[in-house]
């Protein structure tokens, strides 16, 4: 496993790793605007709501023409959806595919799981409770030259379409 794992850097000083001033400010600033843009969202959800509540609770008038029921229906209409649209965001996750990982065990890669170890124990991180291995996509990139006519035809692999091109000119050497 040594084999595996670099050495460390000789003579690295102790504040090699501390944060300077300037890092300390981008950081806060990237905090101030999250925080920022959350109190902004939340606003918006808010002032959706409250527009909503203001037109479906506002005394309408005695005598009502098209016109205003047209234009009280319509911002109804458009406060209630945007309110429900931003109010779902806030409660929306993210799919995770599992499809695409596979979890590897020290007993498949006992190789693996000693270099991690050992990288966890030099940055003072603990132990990942597991470790997964993403599978690679089919990447497919094509190039041709300006005067080929390329053709495309698809065909199945592992329920994934993949897209070859042909080239069908002769200064080609494909």
């Amino acid at each position: 496993m040594n084999s595996l794992y670099p050495p460390g850097p000789q003579n690295v000083p102790a504040d090699f790793t501390a944060p300077s001033s300037q890092y300390r400010f981008q950081v806060f600033c990237v905090l101030l605007s999250l925080f920022f843009t959350l109190f902004l969202y939340l606003a918006l959800v808010a002032l959706c709501a409250w527009a909503f509540y203001e037109l479906a609770t506002l005394p309408w008038p005695r005598r009502v023409d098209l016109g205003h029921l047209f234009v009280r229906g319509l911002g109804l209409f458009c406060s209630g959806l945007l309110f429900l649209y931003l109010f779902k965001g806030l409660f929306k996750r993210q799919d995770f595919e599992r499809d695409d990982i596979i979890e590897i065990t020290e007993q498949d890669q006992p190789g693996l799981f000693a270099f991690v170890r050992q990288l966890c124990a030099d940055t003072g991180a603990p132990m990942p409770s597991r470790i997964y291995v993403s599978r690679p996509r089919p990447t497919l990139g094509c190039t041709w030259r300006i005067s080929c006519s390329p053709r495309r035809r698809t065909a199945s692999r592992n329920s994934r379409s993949v897209i070859n091109f042909t080239c069908r000119c002769r200064t080609c050497t494909r």
